[in-house]
């Protein structure tokens, strides 16, 4: 009894110093200043946009935009600076990403993760289809788009323009998004299972006209051994008392 105490002990101090499995944040930002394009964002399809015209830029109410008159015109821009901890942008592996996003009406508006090159990434979306705004997974290899799961009608439904939070998040093999009203229910997810990417970067795949607010890369890292200690000697404990 006195071992499993200690044991139990062990585990609440190294909850209570911080030792768990809440995100890491390795990036975040609210897109601030209205310098055409945010520091370490590297535009790969779409363009930079001059004053108000097409293409990317950090519009007047601080939001990285894309608008394009075009609405079958694809645009992805993604993170290439550093990361907490050192790891490279391009190396992300299991990570989650979400932002704050604003779409017009008949636009998509998503993220895009392990980005490997140009045409090799997965999306997530918010998309109208067959006239009820909806969620979407897709994966994108060397051009070729498959859809991830099924398409999942938003409830409540997504009202142009108003602001939503995405989320993208891979932990191996399984690719989730989910999407939060502006009340922060959620209104639709989709896991899928898929190996064809393993790692990349992190960004923001739009078309039309597609805002975004803010922009977070985070982690959940593995359990310390000293924390992993602790939960072997409660198992340990609890063998020894049942025989």
């Amino acid at each position: 009894m006195k071992t499993l105490l200690t044991a139990a002990a062990v585990c609440f101090q190294l909850v209570g110093a911080g030792v768990s499995e809440a995100a890491s944040v390795l990036y975040t930002t609210d897109f601030p200043g209205t310098a055409t394009q945010p520091a370490d964002w590297t535009v790969i399809a779409g363009g930079t946009a001059t004053g108000t015209g097409t293409g990317w830029r950090i519009d007047d109410n601080g939001a990285y935009r894309y608008q394009n008159p075009n609405t079958g015109t694809n645009a992805l821009s993604h993170y290439t600076g550093a990361l907490e901890g050192g790891i490279a942008y391009n190396a992300l592996t299991d990570f989650t990403i979400e932002a704050t996003v604003r779409r017009s009406a008949g636009s998509v508006v998503g993220l895009a993760g392990r980005i490997s090159s140009t045409d090799t990434f997965y999306h997530a979306r918010i998309f109208t289809v067959n006239d009820l705004p909806s969620l979407q997974l897709y994966k994108f290899v060397s051009g070729t788009a498959t859809q991830l799961g099924s398409t999942t009608p938003l409830d409540p439904a997504y009202v142009a323009d108003s602001a939503w939070r995405l989320v993208m998040d891979f932990n191996g093999t399984t690719i989730s998004t989910y999407a939060y009203d502006e009340n922060n229910t959620l209104a639709g997810s989709i896991v899928a299972t898929d190996t064809s990417i393993a790692s990349g970067s992190a960004g923001v795949r739009t078309q039309a006209t597609g805002r975004y607010e803010s922009f977070t890369i985070s982690i959940v890292p593995e359990p310390s051994s000293a924390l992993l200690a602790g939960l072997g000697l409660l198992a340990a404990a609890a063998v020894r008392r049942r025989i």
